[in-house]
């Protein structure tokens, strides 16, 4: 035997394990790495090879076999990992419907244990499992070096490969974005501070390691015709905007981040009594800190102007100046306490109203239930103290129903009148697997009214001030879910609404929507409607309207809404009152 061989080999092996070993601990918390290998548990990923990488278009990847589609369609399961599918979504070469059994790359961002939102979605071929994304924690194991990248716990063997192709001090080292496996685990912790698609700005450019910048240009034109349903006067209009809004995030520690939101606007209007206008203007959309974890508690902090925003828009979409207090005591529970104002940039009356909002979400992303309370303080006069709450249960409590309840009620008073009211909207969107890309929509909303205006109690309903009432019902946009055109308030009215709609591929959706308005009482006025003509306050039939909406997602960077609307008067209105029509077109660049 040629021990001398044998020696030599050992001392190779020995100086190959040492070298291996040494190129693994170069891997620091901050790293970006892409991990091939399989998922063992739900949880748990074993690498074949770990390679050092520097971030694609700061997004996190996912390679794997999608095992589950949800029946609205609104999510995946893949890796163990719920991957929810937005407006914004592109898909290249797949839909939806191909997805269950498939093997596809999604490159998104990773929100939280229960949520991965996907940016771009395609086929893949056989091969590893994979995931890309930041190491948030490292430790020595008993099986090898352990990783913390997203949700999972990544086993890395000595068999494992390692590579890199640059230099290591090339690699930057990056800030933390989503809620580390620590957090998860300690808290439930899922996405906090969430916003609306619509609202999303992705990152255009990296500034520095901490700093990032994102930019998106709208352009937008309204047409209104006959909103004062009197054709022997001009009274139409045409408004066409250009806004660019833009974000700079500033993100230094996982415990930290401070975002600065602005934009600057371009009015052009043609109005006939009016005539030509033309206005330009520059504010600050958002300002503020966001504190994770205050004192070791499962407590944020926001602090600054902000977006106050829910998926319905029926209680609040509004930028609000507050301190507003976030607990994340377990995962499927949220709790949010606010004290809310206007500093600047608003009317006489918002800048001297206050609200003080108390908010609690039980449940995840399919569904939820909610209970809230609004203090409103207006110290100008007339003075308004209105309270508001309700309840709300929201998502797929039905087997492939999108369902919405909502029971409000509100008290306090207004001028020298005590105010006691009550509203409720109930609906839900259907889509049924035999029907699929069809889904049917069926809702009424109703809001009390004022029988006796002299008995010096105001018995009708009315929404916080700060609503917006814009969802989705099936399609990829968001529109005016009480009509595009009328764009009423829920108060002293009752609102019937009867959709459908159709899905074209992923990125493309048709709604024709119909709703029928009724007075719950008849009074001569219509609370913040779009119309510009009161009723005759002896009728409470005021009319029915037709919306068809048209949403495009081209691409991450590129999505098109259009609008049409027509709006036929009923017995509340002049028996010759013509027809009312808006339409509105618009286009969003995501740079």
């Amino acid at each position: 035997m040629n021990w001398r061989r044998l020696e030599g080999l050992g001392i190779l092996l020995l100086l190959t394990l040492v070298a291996h070993a040494q190129e693994r601990s170069e891997l620091r918390v901050g790293h970006w790495v892409e991990i091939k290998g399989a998922l063992e548990a739900d949880d748990l990923f074993r690498a074949s090879s770990v390679e050092l990488s520097r971030p694609d278009d700061d997004e996190e990847q996912l390679v794997g076999t999608v095992t589950h589609v949800a029946s609205d369609r609104s999510w995946f399961e893949l890796l163990g990992m719920r991957v929810h599918i937005g407006r914004s979504t592109h898909w290249r070469k797949v839909s939806v419907d191909e997805l269950e059994g498939r093997r596809v790359k999604v490159s998104g961002h990773y929100r939280g244990p229960r949520k991965f939102s996907a940016g771009s979605i395609s086929l893949r071929g056989e091969g590893r499992d994979r995931i890309v994304g930041r190491i948030d924690a490292r430790r020595e194991g008993e099986d090898g070096l352990e990783l913390d990248v997203m949700r999972w716990l990544v086993i890395v063997p000595q068999s494992a490969q390692y590579k890199r192709e640059e230099d290591l001090e090339d690699y930057p080292l990056l800030p933390q974005r989503g809620p580390t496996r620590a957090e998860v685990l300690e808290n439930g912790e899922e996405l906090r501070g969430g916003r609306d698609d619509d609202d999303d700005i992705p990152v255009t450019v990296r500034l520095s390691d901490a700093l990032a910048l994102g930019l998106r240009l709208e352009t937008k034109r309204s047409d209104e015709r006959e909103f004062d349903l009197n054709g022997a006067k001009a009274a139409d209009r045409i408004d066409d905007e250009i806004t660019l809004r833009g974000e700079l995030l500033y993100t230094p520690d996982d415990s930290f981040y401070g975002l600065l939101g602005f934009r600057h606007r371009w009015h052009w209007r043609n109005d006939q009594r009016k005539g030509y206008s033309y206005g330009d203007g520059s504010r600050i959309a958002e300002l503020y800190g966001y504190w994770r974890d205050v004192g070791g508690l499962p407590l944020d902090l926001q602090l600054g102007r902000q977006d106050f925003d829910e998926r319905r828009e029926w209680l609040w979409d509004e930028n609000l100046d507050a301190l507003r207090l976030i607990a994340h005591p377990r995962p499927d529970l949220r709790i949010e306490m606010a004290a809310a104002t206007h500093l600047r940039d608003s009317s006489e009356r918002f800048l001297a109203t206050s609200r003080y909002i108390v908010h609690a979400i039980w449940g995840d992303d399919s569904r939820s239930l909610e209970a809230y309370l609004v203090d409103t303080r207006t110290d100008l006069d007339p003075r308004d103290y209105p309270f508001f709450y309700g309840v709300r249960a929201l998502g797929e409590w039905l087997e492939g129903h999108d369902v919405w309840l909502e029971l409000g009620g509100v008290s306090g008073y207004e001028g020298e009148n005590d105010i006691r009211g009550f509203g409720y909207d109930l609906g839900t969107t259907w889509s049924p697997d035999v029907l699929d890309p069809w889904y049917f929509t069926a809702g009424y909303a109703f809001g009390s009214g004022d029988k006796d205006p002299n008995d010096g109690t105001d018995q009708a309903f009315r929404q916080t001030g700060i609503q917006d009432n814009n969802d989705t019902f099936g399609g990829v946009t968001s529109f005016k879910y009480y009509g595009e055109l009328l764009q009423p308030e829920l108060s002293n009215l009752g609102i019937l609404t009867l959709g459908i709609g159709r899905r074209f591929g992923s990125g493309h959706s048709l709604d024709l929507v119909y709703h029928r308005y009724q007075q719950a009482e008849a009074a001569p006025f219509l609370r913040n409607s779009d119309l510009k003509t009161s009723p005759d306050g002896i009728h409470t039939e005021l009319g029915d309207e037709f919306d068809l909406i048209l949403g495009s997602r081209f691409s991450k960077a590129l999505s098109l809404e259009l609008v049409l609307a027509r709006f036929q008067p009923g017995a509340a209105f002049a028996s010759d009152a013509p027809d009312a029509f808006a339409g509105r077109l618009q286009l969003r660049f995501r740079f």
